[in-house]
């Protein structure tokens, strides 16, 4: 380049007051230039077509230009020779000679010295670095912000750390379920065999005791009926100990199961046992020990339900789960199928049920009254503390309690468990309980195989062309006609139409446009209402119409077949009036007077609400985030009806047995407590005192029947 000083280079970027006094108007004008295109190529130098300058003046400024360290470090020194201009008040510069103004030419030779450095990316760094490490921060602290608030806070005062919260314990697979429950039950039914032999011979000796029979008297004298009844109690014991272990485990957790009263029902018993055949008394053993054969009975129906449960999930896969679904139409909940969750199932299979919380909050307080009432009574009555806390505790120890809930769910498991469907225990029937709205859907009324063709006619057109028009609207409608539409299709080698438009009514029928033909695809109804012509003779209840262009094209008469298990289904929803179906189906005939006549469901609630609400419901991609419920290994309608209707029983069952349970515990406290009263001890014998168990025993035993109804 011409008129090029060498020693340009060795001038600092900041100078550019040397720069203009060193440059020619030449030079001037050509980096000028050079500057311009610069900023168009976004940082890019254009080579510069000028004379070529000597090796020596090239290399000069690049070795120089690599001992000048770089000019935004803070530690760098400028050179001696020129001092650094001051940011705040930067010298002016001189005009230049092609004219320019003078506040135009600072900033452009300003940036002339950053064309030739040889780094010029380190200069611009700051401005394209600076906004993303502030963005970043915000975000960062943002998200700090959230953890903090998120976490517990922790005591500054005096530094200590805050504990960490208690892992939730691990969620058991259904094959180690299988094995827990398998041991478990055990040796349990040979158990309570053993223990219904000699509960037998407790209430045969009580009867002979009480009653005065005498033609054992050469065996059964004396102080002998006392001391066999004391063995028997003591072998009932030992064949019950899974009662008193599960006790103990309760109370090491905090809790008063009806186990615990039960356990100190058998102590008090067994100490006064031993007085009782010291001095000729008749025992509380028959009483005591039909009490631990009841609690025996519904622990094996439970562990036999849990054990049942967990066997079908480890066999066979889940194919769907019954959950809960909030309708914004409705006030009730709905119910209805969605992807299944294994882990979530086992993880609630063992919620306690209200009977284990009711008697939670019941025995403490019976516990405390008995063994109050019985240092009452022995004052009162002169007679032993233990008998009498031992006829107060027996007074109080309710049967329902017992072995209602544990058996109506074990009924009830085993019939689930032949439709492959499963129960999630109380948690299940909780969520099945209540007002609840039953889904619905095509698939649930017409499974494969219910529907079939039973003739169509042709009033006008092509027949191919008619059946394609009609495999192609229902096609769009999706419901369940659209199999047939479309094996009818194939059959006559028909071709398939590409839909223009498509639209719902609400009168039961549906329209499309194909090919420039308005189409009308529904019932006889929905044909006069759109405004049909229709021929005089075509009258069949049971058949799709179609229509093209506002003249009757075609009848299609089918014929459904509902199986057994769609009418049970159905049945067993109609049966509880807390069940209300809602039909989510897209097919136009099946309306709830279709099905009230089909399946005889005269007075049942069903619900047909409209067609976008049906489209919404019947959709897959419904939102489904309730509680699941139950997991059913073969989808079909009546394993997904039945176990609803079950999951309502049994939450029926539970809470009429928490209700029974603590009215007639303390129904017998108070009997006990007039008995004390009066006083008419004599009367509290060991016979009267199985009676007494025998007659809360039938209430029970009605309430273990309700799983017939199912």
């Amino acid at each position: 380049m011409a008129n090029r000083d060498p020693q340009l280079h060795n001038k600092l970027p900041g100078d550019p007051v040397s720069v203009a006094q060193r440059w020619s108007d030449e030079t001037l004008l050509r980096e000028i230039d050079s500057l311009l295109a610069h900023e168009m190529f976004d940082g890019q130098l254009p080579a510069v077509q000028d004379e070529p300058a000597p090796q020596e003046a090239e290399e000069a400024p690049t070795e120089q230009a690599e001992e000048v360290p770089p000019p935004q470090a803070e530690e760098t020194s400028p050179p001696e020779e020129t001092p650094p201009p001051e940011p705040e008040e930067p010298p002016a510069p001189q005009p230049g000679d092609d004219g320019m103004r003078l506040e135009d030419l600072p900033d452009i030779l300003s940036a002339a010295p950053q064309v030739m450095t040889p780094k010029p990316q380190n200069l611009e760094e700051p401005e394209q670095t600076e906004p993303a490490p502030k963005k970043v921060k915000k975000k960062k602290e943002k998200k700090k912000k959230k953890e903090q608030q998120a976490e517990p806070q922790e005591p500054s005062d005096d530094g200590a750390q805050a504990e960490p919260e208690p892992e939730p314990p691990p969620v058991r697979t259904p094959e180690e379920a299988c094995v827990s429950y398998a041991a478990e039950l055990g040796s349990l039914g040979l158990r309570i065999v053993t223990l219904l032999v000699l509960e037998l011979l407790s209430v045969a000796l009580t009867l002979y005791a009480d009653m005065g029979w005498s033609f054992f008297a050469s065996l059964l004298g004396g102080t002998m009926i006392g001391y066999l009844l004391l063995i028997l109690l003591i072998l009932m014991l030992a064949l019950s100990y899974g009662v008193f272990s599960e006790a103990f485990r309760a109370l090491s957790r905090g809790e008063f199961p009806q186990d615990v009263l039960l356990s100190l029902t058998a102590l008090f018993a067994l100490i006064d046992s031993f007085n009782a055949a010291g001095s000729g008394r008749t025992p509380f053993t028959a009483a005591v020990g039909l009490l631990l054969l009841l609690r025996l009975w519904g622990g094996c129906s439970r562990r036999t339900a849990l054990l049942g449960t967990a066997r079908l999930l480890r066999d066979t896969v889940p194919s769907v789960g019954i959950v809960e679904v909030q309708l914004p139409s409705d006030t009730h909940k709905g119910v209805t199928r969605a992807k299944p969750s294994t882990k979530d199932f086992m993880m609630r299979l063992e919620t306690r049920d209200p009977v284990r919380r009711v008697m939670g909050i019941y025995t403490p307080l019976a516990v405390l009254i008995c063994l109050v009432g019985a240092a009452f009574i022995t004052t009162r009555a002169h007679c032993g503390y233990f008998w009498a806390g031992t006829l107060l505790l027996l007074g109080c120890t309710p049967t329902a309690a017992l072995m209602v809930y544990e058996r109506v769910f074990g009924q009830v498991a085993k019939r689930l468990s032949g439709g492959k469907a499963a129960l999630c225990g109380w948690h299940g029937a909780s969520v099945f309980g209540g007002e609840h709205a039953v889904l619905v859907n095509d698939d649930d009324l017409f499974p494969p195989g219910s529907l079939s063709f039973n003739g169509f006619k042709v009033y006008q057109g092509n027949p191919e062309r008619l059946i394609a028009y009609a495999a192609a609207a229902a096609r769009c409608s999706g419901g369940a006609l659209y199999p047939l539409f479309d094996e009818l299709l194939d059959a006559h080698n028909g071709r398939h139409y590409t839909v223009d438009s498509f639209r719902f009514y609400d009168s039961g029928g549906v329209g499309a446009q194909i090919m420039g033909d308005v189409v009308l695809l529904g019932s006889l109804e929905f044909m006069n209402r759109m405004g049909v012509h229709m021929d005089g003779g075509s009258k069949v209840r049971q058949a799709a119409y179609l229509s093209l262009n506002g003249e009757l094209a075609a009848v299609f008469a089918f014929k459904y077949t509902a199986p057994d298990t769609v009418k049970q289904g159905l049945l067993a929803l109609a049966r509880d009036r807390h069940f209300h179906i809602v039909l989510a189906t897209r097919a136009f005939f099946a309306t709830p007077d279709y099905l009230r006549a089909k399946f005889d469901l005269r007075g049942s609630s069903i619900g047909y609400p409209p067609v976008r609400d049906r489209l919404r419901l019947s959709d897959s991609k419904l939102k489904k985030t309730g509680a699941q419920g139950a997991l059913l290994c073969r989808d079909s309608f009546f394993g997904y009806a039945q176990t609803i209707a079950a999951g309502r029983l049994l939450r029926a069952a539970g809470r009429a047995a928490a209700l029974l349970s603590p009215i007639s515990g303390l129904i017998g406290l108070g009997l006990m407590a007039l008995l004390a009263v009066l006083p008419a001890f004599e009367a509290a014998t060991a016979l009267n005192m199985l009676l007494y168990v025998l007659i809360w025993l039938v209430p029970s035993l009605l309430m273990c029947l309700w799983h017939r109804s199912l």
